[in-house]
């Protein structure tokens, strides 16, 4: 029994269908009836206001003979018994061979409850067939726009059946009392889960309507049996349809389902609604929730269709060698074990580069070591040699900085002093030359490693920033060295100058020419 079936019961015990339709928006039968009565008239009002069709608006017209259609709807009691007053008129005037032909429209409204929205379904073959008549490209959006707002719809089924529901879509008996509000009804349905997945979908295949289809392959899937065949065949169908959406390159549904696919072997493929809703798609469904669930997405898919193309039968999609999805495990294991083993390499060359970025950063200061070591040497060098000069010429070492000397010595630490700002800059270049080299191997290695693990391998920087302390520090003392050692000489040198000054008798004493030529 259904609910409409009870209503028809109620004027008639014997019926015949002559036409039945529904799809998510209306209902529409007819009926012929063997005999009318309205001895339950009672009962037919209660059935018309029982609110079993809940939010639906119900037409129910009687038609006897050639006279006027008597219709009847939710009502109060004083219109229905003036409806009932015209039907028993009509009853009254009835000819033997007058036909009786009962019409019901039902149009349905979605309502809202609390995280899905319901829909009522009053037969379910009908409802079925009506899915089974639409071509695939209708088909596979299979929500009306307005009923597509994102939500799971829970489908409450006037008449006994089985439950059966996917993570989007339950289909449960509401009959012969309506749960209003689906209060035992669940979903899993996560809004954000299903964002990346699409996401995922998108970033490496292109699906030609994924502006005006949100659905996943799990929409499809019941977690138990339904017994309604062209439900579960329609089902099927959608299932394979995402299910190749998913895992291919490239799909679009002109017509039939176009998909192609990159592997080791190019396929491309056309598929009708028959082959699809025909198809074995268990080893499409493994191989779809190990792609989607864990590890890096990208290898995973790549691989997936790399080692589908060479596992088909007859060259179809659809068609899988069986355990396919082990030989994707094993692929993976030893992809990874591949992987392992470049991390590792990976990881040893940015030890060395640490390792070799510590060294270039004591070459960085070093260079200005030796430039000041070398100048200060000079001067050093040339003023020791003017002392033993001096000492071994003179034999004294009154005045051996004279003016001259002094002069010299000045102009050479005006040139270390130049030296100092000079390596100064270069120091800094070398700074800046060292800086960029390690943030450009750093970037390059971004593509390579999770931006994390390779901060935790850097050790967030530290030891580069150590470094980089450690050059501002040997440059600070070395210019302070240089600057101080050069102060110190000109101090000496000058006080050698001012309080040891050449005496008279140091001094050569000059020729007169005109007195010589005299004696001559």
């Amino acid at each position: 029994m259904t609910f409409v079936t009870d209503g028809i019961g109620l004027l008639s015990p014997s019926y015949g269908k002559q036409e039945v339709s529904e799809n998510f928006k209306r209902f529409s039968a007819k009926y012929a009836l063997g005999s009318l009565s309205t001895e339950r008239s009672s009962e037919f009002y209660d059935w018309l206001n029982a609110g079993c069709h809940g939010q639906d608006s119900l037409s129910y017209e009687v038609k006897v003979g050639l006279a006027s259609s008597v219709s009847f709807s939710p009502s109060n009691r004083a219109m229905f018994d003036e409806k009932l007053e015209l039907l028993n008129d009509a009853i009254s005037q009835k000819e033997p061979d007058d036909a009786v032909v009962l019409s019901i429209v039902v149009r349905k409204k979605r309502i809202l409850s609390e995280g899905f929205s319901e829909v009522n379904v009053y037969s379910l073959d009908d409802f079925g067939v009506h899915l089974s008549n639409q071509k695939l490209s209708e088909l596979v959006s299979f929500l009306p726009d307005d009923f597509n707002d994102g939500l799971p719809i829970l489908f409450n089924v006037l008449h006994q059946t089985n439950e059966c529901k996917t993570s989007r879509f339950s289909f449960r008996t509401s009959y012969p009392t309506v749960d209003q509000g689906g209060s035992s009804v669940t979903f899993d349905f996560d809004k954000t889960a299903r964002s990346e997945k699409v996401d995922k979908r998108d970033k490496c295949g292109h699906f030609a309507s994924a502006a005006l289809m949100d659905y996943l392959p799990e929409d499809f899937i019941f977690d138990g049996e339904c017994t309604n065949d062209e439900v579960s065949s329609i089902f099927n169908g959608l299932l394979a349809f995402y299910l190749l959406v998913f895992l291919c390159d490239f799909s679009a549904v002109p017509n039939k389902l176009t998909v192609r696919m990159k592997g080791y072997k190019l396929l491309s493929q056309e598929l009708d609604l028959s082959e699809l809703q025909d198809a074995k798609v268990d080893e499409l469904r493994e191989i779809y929730d190990w792609v989607y669930t864990d590890g890096n997405y990208t290898d995973k898919i790549g691989l997936a269709r790399n080692l589908i193309s060479i596992h088909l039968q007859n060259d179809s999609l659809l068609t899988l060698d069986e355990g396919t999805i082990h030989s994707l495990e094993s692929g993976y294991d030893i992809y990874l074990k591949d992987n392992v083993k470049q991390y590792i390499e990976i990881k040893n060359k940015l030890s060395e580069f640490i390792q070799s970025s510590s060294d270039k950063a004591n070459a960085v200061t070093q260079n200005m070591f030796t430039s000041m070591k070398n100048s200060l040497w000079g001067f050093v060098s040339f003023f020791l040699s003017v002392i033993f000069l001096r000492v071994i010429t003179k034999g004294t070492f009154n005045g051996i900085v004279t003016t001259d000397i002094l002069i010299i010595s000045y102009g050479i630490l005006s040139i270390s002093l130049v030296l100092l700002w000079v390596s100064h800059k270069e120091t800094n270049a070398d700074k800046e030359r060292f800086k960029q080299s390690y943030i450009s191997l750093k970037d390059r290695y971004k593509d390579l490693l999770d931006k994390n693990d390779l901060n935790r391998i850097l050790q967030d920087d530290k030891v580069h920033n150590d470094d980089l302390a450690h050059v501002d520090s040997k440059k600070k003392l070395y210019r302070n060295a240089w600057l101080g050692i050069t102060l110190v000489m000109a101090l000496v040198v000058t006080s050698l100058w001012h309080f040891n000054p050449s005496t008279p008798e140091e001094q050569p004493a000059p020729q007169n020419t005109s007195t010589s030529a005299k004696g001559n």
